[in-house]
């Protein structure tokens, strides 16, 4: 029994730790591709992805403002606004514009 319970603890941790991963190094590598997508006119895609994004994760800043770039790119300029007003409503955005500075330099 303690073996058991041994065993479902480490696991925890790996599963914790995995997801930190995923989050810290594989979802920034996401965000930036589609980022590039947009940059490239590709929206309909990116749209389709940042909204899959957004369904897991409904306050994800950075994933509404490219969705608001997006849309804005399609000029359906009253969708890009609602995008952005949430971003600013969310507040958090300004610390991750300036990773995304960071990474774009």
């Amino acid at each position: 029994m303690p073996l058991t319970i041994l065993i479902i603890i480490i696991l925890a941790g790996i599963i914790l730790y995995l997801s930190f991963i995923f989050r810290a190094y594989i979802f920034p590598k996401k965000i930036s591709q589609i980022a590039h997508m947009i940059e490239l006119n590709n929206t309909k895609p990116a749209i389709k992805l940042l909204k899959s994004i957004i369904a897991k994760n409904e306050r994800n800043a950075l994933a509404h403002w490219y969705l608001g770039e997006a849309y804005y790119k399609e000029k359906r300029y009253e969708l890009a606004i609602v995008e952005y007003k949430f971003v600013i409503k969310l507040g958090s955005f300004y610390k991750n514009y300036q990773r995304l500075k960071l990474e774009k330099d």
